[in-house]
């Protein structure tokens, strides 16, 4: 039955043509060792590639041992690359998450190249895009982020979408595919844990077809998201070119509403949040000309009825973020050095961490208070002038403020007495990142 699916699925959603070679990214679990068993039943032309980022020590080493094997008897050519993803992380100051995937990624496509594959395919199940609906609910996202995981892009293709993980699981112990399983994934640790092992089982239990309507609002919202990309690619029409500037001709979009929804459309791929979008919708509605909005590296000023945008960095560079963990008994002097600062890690996701432009509205809770205070009110304490107040940068772990570099630590974050593992954040210029 599930191979009868499998066949179907990629059918309805096109996934590839006939006689198109695929590389299969391949970890060791039971959802990728099941792929790689369903293409080799399916003939499929397949070579396999995994990655070992040597980040679980011996249980990483048997997730490659086990690749290798079943690759062997199989008769499936492999290629294995190795990763010394702390030291990656650190040099590129990027979580172990961000850096991991990054180093895939990069390895994905000149394996692509250099085997001349159509698409690599992903083992994502049913369970994985309902997990990343909630996780980017919890954390505020837009349109595109309630769809889910994409079936299907430019570079890759997930043909288990339509399973659950315990149909997977059902399927493998019926064939006795071998597969391991990775520790961390029993850990409550991360957020996407504690929904798999604590919120599905609730849904499940309140109603047991959750996962089906959700999976159903998912496809719905992603036709909903087709047809406004539709609109948005007709509204770049707006866009002009003046001395290598971008200009966005606001006037054109007067009658659309919510405006601040279509900006965010149109400059989201620009580093633009969505709130800083809102922002510009309200100061354009308000007339209030001459303000400057930042999108990561790029920045937008509002002129007249005109939104001219450039790719630019302020002052310099956006500077990097380091990230490494360490036991409280290390830290004995908890006044950490310049460009630097303690967090308790039980508190802090890493993963999500992120380095930004301060933006109009922002709040954080200082070190040492109880309540939220407006960024701009802690630059006006500072003193800073206005072209200095453009080049502030803040950390953030979702839509929170962690850091605000060189003016104020969050205390939310802060060690305290019950601290067992401290989170060491460093910051360095992007001209020192070789």
């Amino acid at each position: 039955m599930l191979e009868r699916e499998f066949a179907a699925y990629i059918a309805r959603h096109k996934l590839w043509s006939e006689g198109e070679r695929l590389l299969l990214g391949v970890s060791g679990g039971v959802d990728s060792m099941t792929l790689a068993t369903l293409l080799l039943r399916s003939k499929v032309p397949f070579v396999m590639a995994h990655c070992n980022f040597c980040l679980r020590g011996d249980e990483s080493d048997g997730d490659e041992m086990l690749v290798r094997q079943w690759a062997q008897t199989n008769r499936v050519k492999l290629h294995v690359i190795r990763f010394d993803t702390y030291k990656e992380a650190h040099k590129a100051g990027e979580s172990i998450q961000v850096a991991a995937r990054r180093l895939r990624y990069q390895w994905f496509a000149r394996l692509m190249r250099q085997e001349g594959c159509a698409h690599v395919a992903i083992a994502h199940n049913r369970d994985d895009t309902i997990e990343t609906f909630f996780i980017n609910l919890l954390r505020g996202t837009g349109l595109r982020g309630l769809c889910g995981i994409p079936v299907k892009t430019e570079l890759a293709v997930r043909p288990l979408m339509f399973a659950s993980r315990e149909r997977i699981e059902r399927y493998a112990g019926l064939l006795k595919i071998p597969y391991r399983t990775d520790s961390t994934n029993l850990s409550d640790k991360y957020l996407r844990n504690k929904l798999r092992h604590r919120l599905m089982p609730l849904l499940a239990e309140i109603s047991p077809s959750f996962a089906e309507k959700i999976t159903d609002n998912m496809s719905n919202l992603t036709g909903s998201r087709d047809l406004l990309d539709s609109f948005v690619e007709q509204e770049y029409r707006a866009f002009t070119e003046d001395n290598g500037m971008r200009v966005l001709e606001l006037d054109r979009l007067s009658g659309v509403e919510p405006l601040g929804l279509l900006l965010y459309e149109m400059l989201s791929p620009s580093g633009f949040s969505y709130r800083c979008c809102t922002d510009i919708a309200l100061c354009y509605r308000h007339g209030k000309s001459g303000r400057r909005f930042f999108g990561g590296e790029t920045s937008a000023l509002l002129d007249r009825g005109r939104l001219i945008i450039g790719d630019e960095v302020l002052d310099g560079s956006m500077p990097h973020i380091a990230v490494s963990l360490t036991d409280r008994k290390n830290i004995s002097d908890l006044k950490p050095p310049v460009g630097t600062v303690y967090a308790d890690a039980g508190k802090l996701d890493v993963t999500t961490l992120s380095i930004r432009h301060a933006e109009h509205g922002d709040r954080m809770v200082p070190f040492g208070m109880k309540g939220s205070k407006k960024l701009s009110d802690i630059m006006i304490d500072a003193k800073l002038s206005l072209a200095e107040k453009e080049r502030v940068c803040v950390i953030t772990s979702g839509d929170t403020i962690v850091w605000c570099l060189g003016l104020a630590f969050s205390d939310l974050y802060k060690i305290d007495r019950h601290t067992t593992k401290v989170a060491v954040l460093s910051i360095r210029p992007t001209e020192d990142k070789e």
